[in-house]
This record gives C-alpha cells, sequence and structure tokens, in this order.
C-alpha cells in the first residue's frame, strides 16, 4: 500500500499573503520608499505582538492597541486593516490547480491500495481560519 500525505500552509502557499500591499494600501503616507513598505510591514507583522497573535495568545483586539501603542499608526486605518485582512486572502489559482489535481489523483486511486492525504498547517490567527 502507498500513501502520501502532503502538508500545505495557507499564507503565500494557498493564499496570496501581501503584506507590503496591505500596508501601501493602508498607509500610504508612511510608505513612500519600498524600504519604508519593508520597514512597516516588518513592524507589524514580523513583531511579537504580531506571532502572539498567530499563537493564539492575544486576541485581535489586544494585538491593534499593542501595535498601535508600540507604532504610533493611525488606530483607525490599523483596525481597518487588520479586520479586512480575511477578506484579502483570496486563494491562489496555480495552488487551487495543484490541490484540484491532487484531489482527482486520490479519488482515481479509491480502492487500489494507495492514497493521498491532504493537510492544511498554519499559524494563521483564529479570526481568519475561516
Amino acid at each position: 500500500m502507498a500513501r502520501l500525505n502532503l502538508v500545505f500552509d495557507f499564507g503565500a502557499v494557498l493564499f496570496a499573503w501581501q503584506p507590503r500591499a496591505l500596508v501601501r494600501e493602508y498607509f500610504p503616507e508612511r510608505t513612500a520608499t519600498e524600504e519604508a513598505t519593508a520597514s512597516l510591514a516588518h513592524s507589524i507583522f514580523a513583531h511579537p505582538d504580531w506571532q502572539a497573535f498567530d499563537a493564539g495568545t492575544a486576541s485581535m483586539f489586544e494585538t491593534i492597541e499593542r501595535v498601535q501603542q508600540r507604532t504610533g499608526l493611525p488606530i483607525c486605518q490599523l483596525r481597518n486593516l487588520v479586520h479586512g485582512i480575511g477578506e484579502r486572502l483570496a486563494p491562489l489559482p496555480s495552488s487551487v490547480n495543484v490541490l484540484r489535481s491532487l484531489r482527482e489523483r486520490r479519488d482515481s486511486y479509491k480502492g487500489t491500495g494507495q492514497d493521498i492525504k491532504l493537510f492544511y498547517l498554519s499559524n494563521m490567527p483564529e479570526p481568519y481560519a475561516r
């Protein structure tokens, strides 16, 4: 019996994850250069505040408050950014095609002793995981 287990991450694998585009959209006044954009995205999404949100040890509210206090970003824009991320996670067409192909292959193996199992693993914060 042949068994193949495949594990996929969500962000930037199955779904588009573009933190620089997000900060450009919500904070255009702070993203005049690529360096400024990268720095701002890093200060929001690569900081322990966001990592706690990813890990489920900080709520969305707590995360927004911490990021605002640390960065001085306008709270309204920051709330809009964080609350809107779930709607911005669009499936990547190439990944959808791969998953469709794998599912079809898996279905064709029924009764042959071969199997493909598909799994998802992510540190995506709970509010976006739906």
